[in-house]
C-alpha cells in the first residue's frame, strides 16, 4: 500500500520568527526571519521505521542474511500498512 496521500507524521507549519544578530553583525539590531514548513516524515513510513525498531529489538541476532532483511522490512511495511486501514476506518486523517 504506497499511498503517496498519508499524512505526515511531524508537520511544521511556516511561521516568522524575531531574531536578535550579534552585536558586530548588525549592531545587534532585531529582524523578522521566516521559517519554511516542513512535510515532515510520512507516517505510514513512522509506523513502519518503529515496528521495525521493535522486530529488530527482539530479533536475536536472527537477521543475517539479505533474505531474512527483506523479509523483516516487507513485513513492517505490511503492519505499518494495517495501521494505515485502521486509521481510515476510523475516520482519522
Amino acid at each position: 500500500m504506497s499511498d503517496n496521500n498519508a499524512p505526515s507524521a511531524f508537520p511544521t507549519p511556516s511561521r516568522t520568527e524575531l531574531r536578535n544578530t550579534p552585536p558586530q553583525a548588525r549592531g545587534g539590531a532585531w529582524y523578522e526571519h521566516h521559517v519554511p514548513s516542513k512535510e515532515g516524515m510520512d507516517l505510514r513510513d513512522y509506523f513502519a521505521a518503529n515496528i521495525l525498531t521493535g522486530l529488530l529489538a527482539n530479533a536475536h541476532n536472527d537477521v543475517k542474511d539479505n533474505d531474512a532483511v527483506r523479509s523483516i522490512t516487507e513485513f513492517s511495511y505490511d503492519l505499518a500498512d494495517a495501521m494505515m486501514l485502521a486509521r481510515q476506518k476510523r475516520g482519522a486523517e
